[in-house]
């Protein structure tokens, strides 16, 4: 069931508060058109919403139409939003086109998954729509497909921050049993500020240590690893195979822009993580 928050976004209102904030703070990054493709953070940020990716997966079914009417296809979403939840929830036309109008439209435009013409209130495909669309279900009018325990409002509110990403990647290509918190915090703060392990200052290291152990008990809190904040030891959760399918293999030189290509070859991976996670699940019932 989907749950209608005040401000008409269908979002777990935890995850968008806490989640949300912490990207702010370390900053999501909005591409300037100087790089190709699509930034990892900003990719994440505008799938966090279900009504953002009910516009794509809209757009994306009827793509031989020129441009969209703001009004119909808010319409649309407000019908399917009601098949979907019961009547005392169900939200209004007006709640709906207003908070696509005033809010997610223009989120698409910064993106540049949309161009908005505010005249005709009519929007179509942005340049960077090929790359976005492989990220949603196919179809608009089925309910979306669960990825594993995760909701996806909670998946890609995960990995719109970076260093939570950092923290899955080191993880994916380090597969021991176990791994600490100052290990990774010092390993990512070399990385990010371009230096040795050793040109890590006293306050480099406790800021870096703060900021990583944060996200580690932010992971812990949806299953994608179990932290004991105590030892700061932690090691995979039960949705770590989900997530994991969404980042890029090497730790030490990431890829933060997305173009159709690794678009569509995540596509596929993030497909078997669905069938790993789902089959994953289903043994651990009978454990």
């Amino acid at each position: 069931m989907i749950d209608e928050t005040n401000t008409g976004d269908i979002c777990t209102e935890d995850v968008a508060r806490e989640l949300e904030e912490e990207s702010l703070e370390e900053g999501v990054l909005v591409s300037d058109g100087g790089e190709e493709g699509i930034h990892r953070d900003e990719l994440h940020h505008l799938l966090n919403n279900y009504r953002r990716r009910a516009l794509i997966r809209y757009m994306n079914e009827f793509t031989e139409e020129n441009e969209f009417d703001l009004k119909a296809v808010s319409n649309e979403v407000t019908d399917l939003e009601r098949q979907l939840n019961d009547s005392e929830n169900s939200p209004s036309n007006k709640t709906v086109y207003t908070t696509i109008s005033q809010h997610h439209i223009p989120v698409l435009e910064e993106n540049r998954t949309v161009e908005f013409d505010r005249d005709s209130r009519k929007f179509r495909l942005g340049e960077n729509f090929d790359i976005i669309r492989h990220y949603v279900d196919d179809g608009f009018y089925p309910e979306e497909t669960p990825v594993s325990n995760l909701e996806r409002d909670e998946l890609h509110s995960i990995l719109e921050n970076s260093r939570r990403r950092a923290i899955v990647r080191y993880m994916k290509e380090f597969p021991e049993e176990n791994h600490e918190l100052q290990q990774i915090s010092d390993e990512i703060a070399s990385l990010e500020e371009n230096i040795s392990i050793e040109e890590i200052t006293k306050e480099g290291h406790k800021r870096y240590r703060t900021s990583v152990g944060q996200n580690l008990s932010s992971l812990d809190d949806y299953g994608v690893i179990n932290y004991d904040s105590k030892s700061h030891y932690f090691n995979r959760g039960e949705n770590f195979s989900t997530v994991e399918s969404y980042v890029e293999d090497s730790f030490y030189e990431p890829d933060p822009y997305i173009t159709e290509e690794v678009a569509l070859l995540e596509n596929r991976n993030n497909s078997q993580g669905f069938i790993r996670g789902f089959f994953d699940n289903l043994r651990s019932h009978f454990d």
